[in-house]
């Protein structure tokens, strides 16, 4: 389902996009948004972090962005809102959710970007009593990739959920090089 059809059954607060096999729930939010050049080049970690989580967490106003907005619509899933407003049948038990962000700017593709904005989101969701729910870890994608990739999407040569979970596993490694790589570099080797 689009954001724009979901959102005329529930009103406020829906992804851009939503996917859903069996019991598994893929939650897009896409992002167009370019990391300033006096932050990715500050050469302070801390600015860095602060730029980005700005971008794809909480805007300094206190709006919503990227994981704050997939996390609430986790929220709104799992009370069974999109199941009182007929979006989908899906009960709470049940559901595993994969939150993604679409991203435009590559530098979000570099190491460790994925990793630092999957433990923002995880400390998010323990703040929001979501912790006991089945959340995956968060899922960054170039929207660059995803056009790359699209004809292998519908010729059934790739699978989102197959490729989603194969990189989860491969992130999920004790291997702390191993768990910052990027989806995007992944995918071509996954290929």
């Amino acid at each position: 389902l689009t954001g724009e059809e979901i959102k005329a059954k529930i009103g406020r607060g829906e992804p851009d996009y939503y996917i859903r096999q069996g019991s598994d729930i893929f939650l897009f939010e896409f992002k167009d948004l370019v990391i300033s050049a006096d932050i990715k080049y500050s050469g302070n970690p801390e600015e860095i972090k602060k730029g980005i989580a700005e971008k794809l967490e909480r805007a300094s106003s206190g709006k919503r962005k990227g994981i704050s907005q997939l996390l609430n619509t986790i929220k709104s899933i799992s009370s069974d809102l999109y199941r009182l407003k007929a979006v989908d049948h899906i009960q709470g038990d049940e559901m595993v959710f994969y939150p993604i962000i679409i991203h435009t700017d590559i530098t979000l593709e570099s190491c460790g970007v994925n990793y630092f904005l999957n433990r923002r989101m995880m400390e998010l969701a323990e703040e929001l009593g979501l912790s006991n729910l089945k959340i995956k870890n968060l899922v960054m994608i170039n929207v660059d990739t995803l056009i790359q990739l699209q004809d292998h999407f519908k010729d059934g040569k790739l699978d989102l959920r197959n490729c989603i979970n194969s990189y989860l596993s491969y992130i999920s490694s004790d291997d702390s090089q191993t768990a910052t790589f990027p989806f995007d570099e992944f995918i071509k080797y996954y290929f």
